[in-house]
């Protein structure tokens, strides 16, 4: 299948390569990915109406930058607390969060600096 790979670490911001096609069992070697410090953090706990966490949630941010120059939005997963946290450059971003389970909530932030948001 067609895999993206992408390198991330809680202090820098995301490094993407090109999309590569793997067949079953086929391994990938001298893949080299570059990490930069920078960018803001976002973080929070997603909750369900009553309180409850939502674990396996996906965040999403996109941007009309990104969409233009072709790259893929960003997204992180909610933990089994209900925690999600991703370094993005800073930027005005749609935020997306969905789970199958749930109905989808969308905002919009620009973040200049590190922010805390929780979504329900």
């Amino acid at each position: 299948g067609i895999l993206t790979v992408v390198a991330t670490a809680a202090d820098v911001l995301p490094a993407f390569a090109d999309p590569v096609e793997l067949a079953a069992g086929q391994r990938l070697e001298g893949l080299l990915l570059v990490v930069r410090r920078g960018g803001v953090r976002l973080h929070g706990t997603i909750t369900d109406a009553s309180g409850g966490v939502v674990a396996g949630a996906f965040v999403t941010l996109t941007n009309p930058t990104m969409e233009n120059e072709g790259q893929k939005p960003l997204r992180t997963t909610s933990d089994e607390q209900g925690r999600y946290a991703l370094r993005v450059p800073v930027e005005r971003y749609t935020v997306d969060v969905t789970h199958e389970a749930y109905a989808p909530e969308s905002t919009f932030m620009d973040l200049q600096v590190d922010e805390a948001r929780d979504f329900e």
